[in-house]
């Protein structure tokens, strides 16, 4: 199998990895985790993590920056009437406004995985947090830029911002990364597999093998489809990847993916359309508030399911001259009807046109090819789980009291 090949090398990788690591006397501080990628994963990750992960991981620019590229999914504008998560007394002295100002002005956004705070542990010596995190847009640069971070660590209240210590405030982003990197990846798998999955099934139980919309799913669920029975037996079975890796049991992620898909977070079809999904979040064409001054993954995202459509467009009409060619393809209006059944959350109830089939072959290699790149492929190895800054748990409680010495430790 591929799976067996390709863990055959990372066995190898990660030996030679352990072997340089304490040749050159082990890690010692964060600065030195660099030695972890310096030309260790030639097989699997040759490139090593994206330009300036390993060089600019203290930078709190490229911190809340991860939230509008390579991990964008969760992070939302603050309405003007929404609840506030909890207070910070300092963001006028970071920011020059207070958390209500910023709120009033539409400069804020919320990050919140309070949800992972009681989730079932994998094993005694590993911790994490469940933060929930403020950012905002600069009055004067406009820079996306973090305020303030809440863990929720159990028996504290603390909130870190940037005013505090380095290394207090360095942990915090740590423990924000971690629970970031959990969603993302349950994420991914209920939008990027089960969403998917769940639409190509429906097709298979009602187009035939000639239709022409046929060879494209095919070809696009050919690594999507069935990830599902591969995660339950590889991923997060009892003493796997989930249970080694993460402070919390595979279990809890099959629990915490179900829980994400059965909300329609992850899995309304319509709703998470690239941009209905940004707009509905306050990331984009927002009445409130200044627009984001960069946004690297709508950039390349828009970009890329443009083409797409303009592909699907041609190729659709190409077999639909007209309207009437749509309604009376009993084989394509039986797929329709079969989501129902097959309780695909939010599916398109008729299509009657070209531009109806267009936006669901659109969001199919949305889903599978260009969210699905940003969120897992290699953004693990490369961002969202790359030493110092992304630790998957902490073997050692995590502090009530600020005054942190040493990270690494």
């Amino acid at each position: 199998m591929t799976e067996d090949k390709h863990l055959a090398n990372i066995n190898i990788d990660k030996q030679n990895a352990f072997n340089a690591v304490n040749a050159t006397g082990g890690i010692k501080s964060l600065d030195e985790y660099r030695k972890l990628y310096d030309h260790q994963w030639g097989l699997t990750v040759p490139e090593g993590p994206y330009p300036g992960m390993l060089s600019n991981y203290t930078s709190d620019l490229l911190f809340s920056m991860e939230r509008l590229s390579t991990a964008p999914a969760s992070v939302a504008r603050v309405g003007a009437n929404n609840a506030l998560l909890f207070a910070v007394d300092n963001a006028a002295s970071i920011t020059g406004l207070s958390l209500e100002q910023l709120q009033t002005q539409g400069r804020l956004f919320v990050i919140d995985y309070l949800d992972q705070k009681d989730l079932p542990r994998s094993s005694n010596i590993k911790f994490g947090a469940a933060c929930q995190a403020y950012f905002y847009i600069h009055t004067e640069s406009g820079d996306f830029l973090p305020l303030a971070i809440k863990p929720n660590v159990e028996g504290s209240d603390l909130v870190y911002t940037p005013e505090d210590e380095e290394n207090d405030w360095t942990l915090a982003k740590l423990m924000f990364n971690l629970n970031d990197v959990w969603f993302t990846q349950w994420f991914h798998l209920v939008a990027g597999h089960e969403t998917a999955e769940i639409v190509y099934l429906a097709a298979i139980r009602t187009l035939s093998e000639e239709h022409p919309l046929m060879a494209f799913l095919h070809r696009l669920m050919k690594l999507a489809w069935a990830m599902r029975h591969s995660a339950e037996k590889r991923l997060i079975n009892v003493g796997g990847p989930v249970d080694q890796l993460f402070p919390w049991a595979g279990s809890s992620a099959g629990v915490y993916t179900d829980g994400l898909y059965q909300s329609g977070l992850g899995s309304k079809f319509r709703a998470n359309y690239l941009k209905t999904n940004l707009k509905s979040r306050g990331l984009l064409d927002s009445a409130f508030g200044p627009k984001l001054k960069s946004f690297p993954f709508l950039e390349d995202a828009s970009l890329v399911t443009a083409e797409i459509r303009t592909f699907m467009k041609s190729f659709v009409s190409s077999y639909y001259p007209t309207p009437s060619d749509v309604t009376s393809d009993l084989e394509l209006q039986a797929w329709i009807l079969e989501a129902g059944p097959a309780e695909i959350k939010d599916f398109p109830t008729s299509v009657k046109d070209v531009d109806g089939i267009v936006d669901i072959m659109t969001h199919m290699c949305y889903l599978v090819a260009v969210q699905h790149g940003v969120l897992n492929s290699n953004s693990p190895v490369a961002s969202t789980a790359s030493l110092p800054l992304h630790p998957l748990a902490f073997y050692a409680p995590l502090p009530a009291e600020k005054g942190v010495t040493d990270v690494s430790e």
